[in-house]
């Protein structure tokens, strides 16, 4: 098995490498004066499988083209078959029409993977069990949750009283895995998003506990989030912790944690994290890099 890795999260990919004991096969990848993305393979992968990493965090277009090219090199290069391993997928918010004329992006994206030359790919915590059916090529579609839901219970232990939130119902399963791991209550949050990260908080169904975790696959602006959380102390949580997969922490959304009465956001390493996440003693990183280099594996037994 060879291993390749786009630029888009340099840290994930070195422990994935160290993990697996294979160096990341040498590569350039840079960009033209006009921005276009320029890829070289420097090593012989003809006939070899190869695994690529590379999460489409912010910047999402970037490190999606990049993907794209990436695998296209490979293709050319004549790889017996491509794994691509993508910690975070880009555009998979966008699952579904929303009005007349608007795109289903997710579905263009799952697309492209195959049309660039993917085989099959790994792929976790997708916004929506839906998105898995865009795709064209085998998926092993994992999910963070319990590992998150077991390193929160190691630090917080000592904690009674937990009730678990869904932030909407489309997050239920995922809240009642964590909430089963933990051994604590659930709630759910019931909403109405007026435009793309604005989000009103309608209802709170369930009742909430001293100590309260709003489980969620993302944190983007963390305009939700505080919402949800004004809700919770409405409601009488005193403490209030989060745990998400992706930790996109786009602006304004350190400011927002940091004035909020959060205590703790625990996260995985899917995206490589901004210097103002990485200054924010609120936020907890739990790394993936275990459980990708499983699939990794599995994938390499399989050829």
């Amino acid at each position: 098995m060879k291993l390749l890795a786009g630029t888009s999260h340099p840290l994930l990919s070195e422990e994935i490498s160290r993990i697996l004991k294979i160096s990341v096969v040498p590569s350039i990848i840079s960009r033209f004066a006009d921005g276009e993305v320029r890829v070289e393979i420097n090593e012989n992968i003809k006939n070899h499988s190869v695994v690529l990493i590379q999460s489409t965090c912010p910047p999402v277009n970037e490190n999606m083209m990049e993907l794209f090219v990436l695998l296209d090199a490979l293709k050319q290069a004549q790889a017996r078959e491509i794994t691509v391993v993508i910690p975070y997928f880009g555009y998979s918010r966008q699952d579904r029409k929303t009005k007349e004329g608007s795109p289903v992006s997710a579905h263009l994206m799952a697309h492209l993977l195959k049309t660039a030359g993917a085989d099959r790919a790994v792929l976790l915590d997708l916004h929506s069990q839906s998105v898995e059916n865009f795709f064209k090529i085998p998926i092993k579609h994992l999910s963070a949750v319990p590992l998150l839901a077991r390193e929160w219970r190691k630090k917080n232990s000592h904690l009674s009283d937990v009730t678990c939130i869904s932030p909407d119902a489309g997050g239920l399963k995922r809240a009642k895995v964590f909430s089963e791991i933990i051994e604590a209550d659930l709630a759910c949050i019931h909403k109405e998003r007026s435009q793309p990260n604005q989000a009103q908080a309608i209802k709170l169904e369930g009742k909430v506990g001293k100590n309260a975790i709003i489980i969620d696959d993302m944190v983007d602006t963390a305009g939700t989030l505080c919402t949800a959380v004004d809700n919770l102390i409405q409601n009488g949580a005193e403490n209030i912790f989060v745990s998400a997969v992706h930790g996109l922490f786009s602006s304004p959304a350190i400011q927002r944690i940091e004035q909020s009465p959060v205590k703790e956001i625990w996260v995985t390493d899917s995206v490589a994290l901004s210097s103002s996440a990485q200054r924010c003693k609120k936020i907890k990183v739990v790394s993936t890099a275990g459980l990708l280099v499983q699939a990794c594996t599995q994938a390499s037994e399989r050829n």
